[in-house]
């Protein structure tokens, strides 16, 4: 055996139209897929900050939510107050008032 047998590693690629169409065609393939990857990320990153916005939203209203209720509870107390200023005192006894005498209108002529 003066020719060793070809080995396989060494042996250049076959060049046929047809492989090279399929390489071609894989290789569109594969610029399709990380495209659409890139797209997927993409939109990934966009999706994480709506939903940061929609948690910083959350939080904002649930701290007006409870300053609202606050300021309902603190008018409800204001309204008892003021009921309570504008009701005439009850007297504190059966007795009757003191007579205090009105100063007489002038006569006239």
């Amino acid at each position: 055996m003066l020719n060793p047998p070809p080995d396989t590693a060494f042996a250049p690629p076959p060049t046929n139209d047809v492989v090279v169409a399929e390489m071609n065609r894989q290789r569109e393939a594969t610029a399709r897929v990380m495209l659409e990857a890139a797209k997927l990320a993409q939109s990934y990153g966009e999706l994480q900050s709506v939903l940061g916005e929609m948690k910083n939203v959350a939080r904002n209203n649930a701290l007006l939510n409870v300053r609202l209720a606050t300021n309902e509870q603190r008018v409800v107390e204001f309204s008892r107050e003021l009921q309570k200023l504008s009701a005439p005192p009850l007297p504190a006894t059966n007795d009757v008032p003191a007579f205090s005498p009105e100063t007489p209108a002038p006569l006239k002529p």
